[in-house]
């Protein structure tokens, strides 16, 4: 986690739904895992997801974490 937070010294969080949490000013080297690492903490992660350019498979600096429970979602 703390690798994860020292790549990305500013990142947004935006709440789309009430389970789902868009995570914004990522690091190009944040992946899947690291960003689940990163915010299992704060509840049980169903699924944490880095969006990548298709055409270079780079991240694109942005993702999506989905909690299970709502609460989680909120303390996050």
């Amino acid at each position: 986690m703390d690798r994860f937070l020292s790549q990305a010294p500013s990142y947004n969080v935006i709440r789309c739904m009430t389970t789902k949490l868009f995570i914004g000013g990522l690091s190009y080297g944040t992946d899947d895992q690291s960003l689940r690492d990163a915010f299992s903490s704060f509840g049980d992660v169903t699924e944490a997801r880095v969006i990548t350019d298709r055409d270079i498979r780079r991240s694109r600096e942005f993702g999506f974490v989905y909690f299970t429970t709502d609460k989680s979602a909120s303390s996050a």
